[in-house]
């Protein structure tokens, strides 16, 4: 059985400066090696009280990029690619991003959502029809997993040529991963 809770004194490297706090760990890690006497890695930490983010310190963090290029298309998606941790997790961490549209100097957040109308009128046999269709579709979301993850953006351009979403280019996103994924106090 693991000892997942430690409230006063801990280590960083065996013989290492004492250090004062609290401390839990992740289920079946013990929070304290019992041989050295040094704190379980940060990645195997529910709670590190050194640490002054309220989610966490992030595990690693980065840029990445999508582009748009221009389309007659109606609906136009792209995606990141793969984007690495630079190691694997034994659990899904929180993936947060933003980014910047380099074409209106935006800032959106990691989930986006803009709304979309066409309204289109033609007479068939001297009979106006007049059709209307709206909705919502999200400008980007991802897919994270224990080792990578990967954004997915996209665009929706109106029948007058109107841009919803992002404008045409390359546009950056900055991403941090953290360790509060998957884990529990269970």
């Amino acid at each position: 059985m693991a000892n997942r809770i430690v409230l006063g004194k801990g280590k960083t490297t065996s013989g290492g400066s004492d250090l004062y706090g609290l401390w839990i760990s992740k289920t079946g890690t013990s929070v304290i090696n019992t041989s050295t006497h040094v704190l379980a890695d940060p990645e195997d930490m529910l709670f590190d009280s050194r640490r002054a983010e309220i989610v966490s310190q992030p595990l690693t963090s980065g840029t990445g990029s999508v582009t748009f290029t221009s389309s007659g298309a109606t609906m136009i998606n792209t995606d990141s690619g793969d984007i690495s941790y630079g190691t694997t997790y034994d659990y899904v961490p929180i993936l947060i991003y933003t980014f910047v549209d380099s074409g209106n100097n935006r800032v959106y957040p990691m989930y986006y959502e803009n709304s979309w109308t066409n309204t289109i009128t033609s007479f068939i046999g001297f009979e106006p029809v007049i059709s209307v269709s709206s909705g919502y579709f999200r400008q980007s979301a991802a897919n994270v997993y224990t080792d990578k993850f990967k954004v997915f953006a996209s665009r929706y351009i109106r029948e007058n040529a109107t841009i919803d979403g992002f404008t045409t280019g390359t546009h950056t996103f900055f991403w941090a991963i953290f360790p509060v994924g998957e884990a529990s106090l269970a």
